[in-house]
């Protein structure tokens, strides 16, 4: 009956030993995640709101399996505040016990300890001559009355770590590590794998050994590289192997090998970025696979809708018969081959219940994905944009004041998706700080459920309906936190590219073109013609992307304007966002097409500049007749305005009204 801790790298099996252990010896297991904004009263217990405005006392986890005897692993032990964990100090020492001092003072001994005690209490009540039944209801009531409670004989105390080099975790003390009895898990043998494999999956011997040649290849060249490049575990592995399987079921092809290529490209390639570094890495994966398996691509990605079911090449999915609670409205998308294959991969991710992190550069469509994907089959969808400022309750819940007096809980995005089987987009993810993150651990493994230590509300599970997406730019941007190797261990990652085939762009650019050229046709036919011009000019500059853009904007004024006098905002932001792509070292000729730059940005000059003078006549009439404002350009390079005229002066910088002007003219 020893504290025992953990510790070893993502996949190693470390929850999954205790809890099997747990099941062979029937006793009951209990898992607490922990995190960095986790605190005592998360573990212990608390005061929550309860009726008649008054707060009531909560027993919370660790309480609650002393007192009934279960298996308790606090997960990832090493996230949490070392003062937190320190708060337990007593209950990891050789005698044992715990003293609740944010209640009551209950103090919790252990089993023998207890009944030392009570033996005592009970032979002196029978020495004062009452007997034994008698003695020992007055000994116990004598315990309960100075507040000690016993530690059920079956509890056991269990904790678990990835070393502390993972991101977000904190070097363990040595006076708290000591207190623990600690195991170094290592990383399953490759016999061992296998052994595991054949034994879960219905798999052919043969195919199972060269999977084996494969991974092994894959699991020596990735432990060459930095682990925030590739970090592939025994995950991966069954991963692959149960798609494979899954895909044999179905019956997607009767080349089990080729199944076997496609499915291990799309596990262990998928998450590869585009940047040198990844280039080789990528090269010695598709090499292998092909020395195992055979050449194969994936060319069977064409999208069919039907009243109840969409497919994407062999998979299909059903489409949901309910009305949708929750949806975020959005444009269709151009399904050229390149956004096919990335929908498919989504639905493959869906159909075998993986987490999906999407990472790629902004504007590839990371967001619009899953949206669509979700559009397609009627699902349920929503989504929770993160950032440095995001706090859990948004994730999980909180309490709200109520109009009648006291509280209520107010279930955050999350827990209302988990509950009602919504698919949900965590976007953003690695703008949140890495605490945040580490909240939703236990949803991403594979028992899948999320404990409400914030209210007491209980367990909720991973229904079959719910869904988890998240989407991030590259890890180099600006402002981003790295995801811990454990994190995106749990995930299916996969890359959404920026750069697509110049067919592919021509294609999106004339699909916006013909949705939107009538809507055009309005003020004056300004839009019209400018984008006759970008259509005539877009594929000789080389900026089909750059042109893509132009036209959302122009599909903004579609939706907005009605032949407004603000029509014009859109096509000035897209006037100065083409004057400030223009390929570095390339010259304004008639020949590359360039030129047109600076005929659009004359052209709709003017109507920047009196954009600008309405909204200040708009400012004007809310305070009062005699309020006003000049305006006037000069070299600068932000807003400003000067006080040394009258009325004041507005002061707009020529140069750079895409950067600092526009949000002012539209917003």
């Amino acid at each position: 009956n020893e504290p025992l801790l953990l510790v070893g790298e993502t996949g190693a099996g470390k929850t999954s030993i205790i809890r099997y252990l747990a099941y062979l010896t029937r006793n009951n297991f209990r898992r607490f995640n922990l995190n960095a904004q986790t605190e005592k009263s998360d573990f212990i217990g608390g005061h929550k709101p309860g009726k008649d405005r008054a707060f009531i006392w909560e027993d919370k986890i660790l309480v609650e399996a002393m007192q009934k005897g279960y298996w308790l692993v606090l997960d990832e032990i090493n996230l949490a505040p070392s003062q937190v964990i320190e708060r337990i100090n007593s209950l990891l020492d050789d005698d044992g016990f715990l003293v609740i001092t944010e209640h009551r003072g209950e103090i919790y001994l252990k089993y023998i300890e207890y009944e030392r005690r009570l033996k005592v209490l009970i032979d002196q009540f029978k020495a004062r001559g009452l007997d034994l039944e008698t003695a020992d209801k007055n000994a116990k009531e004598e315990m309960d009355k100075n507040n000690y409670r016993p530690i059920h004989k079956n509890f056991r105390l269990f904790a678990t770590m990835n070393p502390a080099q993972y991101a977000g975790r904190q070097v363990f003390s040595p006076a708290l590590m000591n207190r623990f009895r600690v195991k170094w898990i290592d990383e399953l043998p490759f016999e061992d794998m296998k052994e595991v494999v054949l034994a879960k999956f219905d798999l052919p011997v043969d195919l199972v050994d060269k999977m084996m040649n494969a991974y092994k290849f894959i699991y020596n060249e990735t432990r060459q590289v930095e682990k925030e490049i590739a970090h592939y575990t025994v995950r991966h592995l069954l991963r692959w192997a149960f798609r494979i399987q899954k895909a044999k079921q179905i019956g997607w092809s009767s080349d089990i090998n080729k199944i076997a290529a496609i499915e291990a490209q799309e596990v262990f390639l998928d998450g590869l970025q585009e940047e040198d570094k990844f280039i080789r890495l990528r090269r010695v994966i598709e090499e292998e696979i092909a020395r195992n398996f055979g050449k194969h691509q994936d060319t069977n990605f064409g999208i069919s809708v039907y009243d109840d079911k969409v497919s994407f090449g062999e998979v299909t999915l059903d489409r949901s018969n309910i009305e949708r609670q929750r949806f975020i409205q959005g444009e269709p998308l151009c399904l050229t081959s390149t956004t096919n294959l990335l929908l498919k991969k989504l639905a493959k991710a869906v159909l075998f219940g993986e987490n999906v992190l999407l990472i790629g550069p902004t504007g590839g469509g990371k967001t619009n994905l899953p949206r669509y994907l979700s559009d397609l089959l009627k699902h349920d969808y929503t989504a929770l944009d993160l950032d440095g400022q995001t706090d859990i309750s948004q994730l999980i819940g909180q309490w709200l004041p109520v109009p009648r007096g006291g509280y209520e809980w107010q279930f955050g995005d999350l827990v209302q998706a988990l509950d009602k089987d919504w698919w949900i987009l965590l976007d953003e993810i690695n703008l949140a700080e890495p605490e945040i993150v580490e909240r939703i651990n236990s949803i991403l493994d594979d028992d899948a459920f999320l404990v409400i230590n914030e209210n007491g509300g209980g367990t909720f599970k991973r229904k079959q309906g719910f869904h988890l997406f998240t989407a991030m730019n590259p890890s180099n941007y600006a402002g981003r936190n790295r995801l811990s190797i454990a994190m995106l261990n749990k995930f299916h990652q996969i890359w959404v590219p920026q750069d697509l085939q110049e067919e592919e762009e021509l294609v999106i650019v004339n699909h916006y073109f013909d949705r939107h050229r009538e809507a055009a046709k309005t003020n004056n036919g300004m839009v019209e013609d400018l984008i006759d011009a970008i259509a005539e000019k877009a594929s000789r500059s080389g900026l089909v992307v750059a042109a893509l853009s132009m036209v959302l904007l122009a599909v903004m004024f579609c939706m907005f304007s009605h032949g407004s006098h603000e029509a014009g905002d859109p096509l000035l932001m897209g006037a100065v966002f083409f004057r400030g792509v223009k390929k570095e070292g390339t010259e304004e000729t008639e020949e590359t097409g360039l030129g047109w730059f600076d005929t659009i940005k004359n052209k709709i000059k003017s109507v920047a500049v009196n954009r600008v003078v309405k909204r200040l006549e708009a400012v004007a009439k809310i305070y009062s007749n005699d309020f006003s404002l000049k305006i006037r350009s000069y070299k600068g390079k932000t807003w400003g305005i000067t006080y040394d005229t009258v009325p004041p002066t507005i002061l707009y910088p020529e140069e750079e009204l895409a950067k600092k002007g526009v949000n002012v003219i539209i917003g």
